[in-house]
C-alpha cells in the first residue's frame, strides 16, 4: 500500500513519495495498492485548485444570464399584463410631455418663434401651438372603468377569502342571500383573479457567481442542467474557455477509469490517459502520477483494496476518543486487540 494515497495529501508531496520508497525498501515483494478513493480526492482537489483562475470569467457570464434572465421577466410581464405596462408606458410618456412644454414656454418666452421651438424640441409645429392654445400638454384619454357589481361585496369576499374559502359557488350563493343579483360567472371570475395574485411567490432567478468546489460540483455533474437556472453557466464557460473544457474531459476519463472493475481496466488505458494528461491544465499531477503508475496499476487489475486498513484506523479512532484520553496506551492496546 502506498501511504501518498492514504494520507489524502497531493500525490506530488514529497512526504508521499517518502512514505512510497520506504514502503520500497522494507518490503521490495510487496505489491503497493494506492487507495482509489484519495486518488479521486486528490484529482478534485487539484481541479478545484485551477478554478480559481477563471473567476473573471464566471463573474462575466453570470452577470450576462442575469441581465437576461430579468430582460426576459419584464418581457413575460409586459405580455402577460399588457394593460399595467402600457400605464407605465403612458405615465413616463406624460412626463416628457410636461418637460417639453416647460421648455417650449421658456423658448416662447425667450421670444423664439413657434416653428423654431417644434425645431428645437423635436416635435411638430402644429403640436406646439396646441399646446399654447391649451395651456398645457394634454394628458392621455383614459376611459374610466365602469364600476363592478362587485364592489359593494367585496369587503365580504374578502374575509371569506382570509378564511380559506376558494369555493367559488360556494361564495356566490353566500352573495345571493346578501342580495347580489350577478350571475356565477362574475364570481368566478373574481375567484380566479384573486388566485392569480395570491400564487406562490416566484423564487428569484438572480444566479451567484459559484466559485471552488461548488464550481467543480457544478462541472462535474452528469447533468449540469438539472441544477436549474445555475446549470446554464457550464456550458457558457466551457465554450469561453476551451483549454478548460478539455482538462474536464480529461478529468472524466480518468474518473471512469478509476470506477471501473478490475476485468474491465487495463494498464494500457492508464499510460494513454497520462499521456493525454500533459495537455491539460492538470499537466502537473502527470509526473507524480507516472511515478507511482505501478501502484495505480495494480488498484485498477487486482482485487486488493485499502478499505479494511481504513476500517481498522476509523475503529482504533472511535475507541481512542471514547475514552476521553482518561486512559493510557495498554488499555488501548487491549482494547483494540481484544478477541472479538
Amino acid at each position: 500500500m502506498n501511504p501518498s494515497y492514504l494520507s489524502g495529501r497531493s500525490v506530488s508531496t514529497k512526504p508521499g513519495a517518502i512514505h512510497a520508497d520506504g514502503c520500497r525498501r522494507g518490503a521490495p515483494s510487496a505489491l503497493q495498492v494506492p487507495d482509489r478513493w484519495h486518488l479521486l480526492k486528490n484529482l478534485s482537489d487539484a481541479f478545484v485548485s485551477i478554478l480559481d483562475r477563471f473567476t473573471t470569467t464566471v463573474r462575466t457570464l453570470t452577470r450576462q444570464m442575469n441581465v437576461s434572465t430579468v430582460v426576459s421577466q419584464i418581457s413575460e410581464t409586459i405580455r402577460a399584463h399588457p394593460e399595467e405596462a402600457q400605464a407605465v408606458v403612458r405615465s413616463a410618456s406624460g412626463e416628457r410631455r410636461d418637460i417639453l412644454f416647460k421648455e417650449a414656454l421658456a423658448l416662447k418666452a425667450a421670444g423664439h418663434s413657434i416653428q423654431a421651438i417644434a425645431t428645437t424640441i423635436g416635435v411638430e409645429r402644429k403640436t406646439v401651438r396646441r399646446w399654447f392654445q391649451r395651456g398645457h400638454a394634454p394628458p392621455w384619454k383614459r376611459t374610466v372603468p365602469s364600476r363592478s357589481i362587485l364592489v359593494p361585496y367585496t369587503a365580504h369576499l374578502e374575509k371569506r377569502w382570509s378564511e380559506g374559502c376558494r369555493n367559488s359557488r360556494q361564495l356566490w350563493r353566500e352573495l345571493l342571500e346578501q342580495g347580489f343579483a350577478g350571475q356565477y360567472g362574475t364570481v368566478w371570475k373574481w375567484v380566479a383573479t384573486r388566485q392569480g395574485c395570491s400564487a406562490k411567490p416566484v423564487p428569484s432567478a438572480h444566479v451567484v457567481a459559484p466559485r471552488g468546489r461548488r464550481l467543480a460540483r457544478l462541472l462535474l455533474a452528469e447533468d449540469p442542467l438539472s441544477a436549474g437556472q445555475e446549470g446554464l453557466l457550464v456550458p457558457a464557460l466551457l465554450e469561453a474557455e476551451p483549454h478548460l473544457a478539455v482538462t474536464l474531459c480529461w478529468l472524466r476519463k480518468m474518473q471512469t477509469l478509476l470506477c471501473k472493475r478490475g476485468d474491465t481496466c487495463t494498464g494500457g488505458d492508464l499510460k494513454a490517459l497520462l499521456e493525454e494528461g500533459k495537455t491539460t491544465l492538470l499537466s502537473r499531477l502527470i509526473p507524480a502520477l507516472e511515478r507511482d503508475a505501478a501502484a495505480i496499476e495494480a488498484s485498477l487489475v487486482t482485487p486488493w483494496t485499502t478499505s479494511p486498513v481504513e476500517g481498522q484506523i476509523s475503529r482504533l479512532k472511535m475507541i481512542k476518543r471514547t475514552m476521553f484520553g482518561r486512559a493510557g496506551f495498554e488499555l488501548l492496546r487491549a482494547r483494540v486487540l481484544q478477541p472479538a
